[in-house]
């Protein structure tokens, strides 16, 4: 009878091989419970900060001048469909028209915005 090579049992003998040999995993013993929470600890805290100090930058003149379209979109109107909606947004220089429902989101057309407000409604007497 024929037995399966290369599936499962020798991926896991393998990996034990390389482990065992190495002499950083065999002097390494297991962390502690105080030592593992303080790590962590650390972590956590190492991840808010940096979280932190990306939200400080973001905010600052010169992000603003990298990334122009961040923080100017605008919703210019929306007019219900039946169950869809379609949706105006103002986003940079662009006019979007994206049409909404249960079936997902469709870009209906595209606009700049110098064009969009040439051909938007006049008051006729």
């Amino acid at each position: 009878m024929r037995s399966r090579v290369g599936r499962g049992g020798a991926k896991a003998s393998l990996a034990s091989v390389f482990l065992s040999a190495s002499p950083a995993f065999a002097a390494s013993p297991l962390p502690d419970e105080k030592s593992y929470l303080l790590r962590l600890l650390l972590a956590a805290l190492f991840l808010v900060v940096l979280l932190f100090l990306l939200s400080r930058l973001s905010r600052g003149a010169w992000f603003r001048r990298r990334f122009p379209a961040a923080g100017r979109c605008r919703l210019l109107g929306t007019l219900p469909l039946g169950r869809d909606s379609l949706y105006l947004i103002l986003c940079g220089p662009e006019v979007i028209a994206i049409v909404s429902g249960k079936g997902g989101a469709v870009v209906v057309g595209r606009w700049d915005k110098n064009q969009w407000e040439e051909a938007g409604p006049r008051d006729e007497v």
